[in-house]
């Protein structure tokens, strides 16, 4: 039998899956449209750090900045337990992604622009106990 991580997101007709195969690595992908919303409330989930290089448009940056945190606690399995400023998302202007959490956790990903969405993909870069990858 092969243990498979899965992680869905949807939203507003759009669907995105993740897998992985290899029965360690820890998956998560989120999917959200383009919107205000991310820009209104950037004080209570950005950090510092985090950086999206080359995105001009702040509602694709902060869109594109929650979608990484989102994809991460799916990750961590933690959902939204996590305090979202406790991830650093990094993306460069390739859409390679890095986050870490917590300074201890570290993930990578990629991003994919859609007209009017981002999809968001990242793994665990090394095995995260299951069902609590905060202790990896």
């Amino acid at each position: 039998m092969v243990d498979v991580a899965c992680s869905i997101s949807h939203k507003e007709g759009w669907v995105a899956v993740c897998l992985a195969e290899d029965g360690v690595t820890a998956v998560g992908i989120d999917i959200e449209t383009v919107s205000e919303r991310p820009v209104r409330l950037a004080g209570a989930f950005s950090h510092a750090k985090d950086c999206a290089a080359g995105i001009e448009d702040a509602r694709r940056k902060y869109t594109l900045l929650w979608s990484c945190k989102e994809a991460a606690s799916k990750v961590l399995g933690l959902g939204l337990l996590v305090d979202y400023k406790k991830i650093v998302a990094v993306i460069d202007d390739a859409g390679r992604i890095r986050i870490d959490f917590n300074g201890e956790v570290e993930m990578e990903g990629a991003a994919m622009h859609l007209d009017d969405a981002v999809v968001v993909c990242c793994r665990s870069c090394r095995p995260l106990k299951k069902g609590n990858g905060v202790s990896a």
